[in-house]
């Protein structure tokens, strides 16, 4: 019989992780994010940059891979984003958004895997039927889809649209054309061959010049390169 002012030790319960479901975090985060990030306009790269730093979404990526997969896919599903090359807006007079090849630089898309989160962009493309090796020496027509996607980097995007950027409920698509060749239905025919073809369930449409202004007999060809990139 033990004595009255016997003290029985009790062993303390192990502590454990209690892991949170993916789907609980996404409703959670979901208010987080939105409260923290939420705009009447698209995100664009420079108010990126600051919440990515300073605030919840940049947070919520550091504890974990858990969390920051989670707070990525309902970042870019509860929000729209504006890629937009502003360097070449402001200073459309330079050659610095040029690449090798004469051609404009694609606009800054997020990385790969997290392409299939976006839900509503809008983007600037620029699409030639041209290119010019360094900017200089006379233009070389582009006759094949290889060289298309080579040389064009705005076609490389909308090879994006088309086998990674797929999940989209709106997409505001502006394309700035600078096509130099004398037969435009040829060009579109290259367009067309490369099998490009949007996924959205709304997509906003706008084809101007890239100086602003319609190309010529832009009124009988755009409609078939708007056909041509699988819109």
């Amino acid at each position: 019989m033990s004595s009255p002012n016997t003290i029985t030790m009790v062993e303390p319960a192990a502590r454990r992780n209690v892991v949170l479901p993916n789907e609980i975090l996404y409703k959670i985060f979901a208010l987080v994010v939105v409260g923290s990030s939420a705009r009447s306009k698209a995100i664009d790269l420079k108010y990126y940059s600051l919440i990515s730093r300073v605030g919840m979404v940049g947070k919520l990526m550091r504890v974990n891979h858990q969390f920051a997969a989670v707070a990525v896919a309902v970042f870019y599903e509860q929000n729209g984003f504006n890629f937009f090359n502003y360097e070449y807006y402001n200073n459309p007079q330079t050659y610095s958004t040029l690449n090798d090849f004469g051609t404009q630089l694609p606009p800054a898309l997020p990385h790969l895997w997290t392409h299939k989160y976006l839900r509503q962009i809008r983007i600037v493309v620029h699409l030639s039927d041209t290119w010019w090796k360094n900017g200089m020496g006379a233009g070389r027509i582009i006759t094949s889809s290889e060289d298309l996607v080579r040389y064009c980097p705005g076609a490389r995007i909308l090879q994006l649209l088309t086998m990674s950027i797929t999940n989209l409920h709106k997409l505001d698509l502006h394309v700035e054309e600078l096509f130099e060749g004398p037969d435009f239905q040829a060009s579109c025919a290259v367009y067309r061959s490369a099998g490009f073809r949007v996924h959205a369930k709304e997509v906003k449409l706008l084809i101007t010049n890239i100086r602003g202004v319609p190309g010529k007999y832009s009124h009988l060809w755009y409609p078939a390169l708007a056909k041509a990139i699988g819109l």
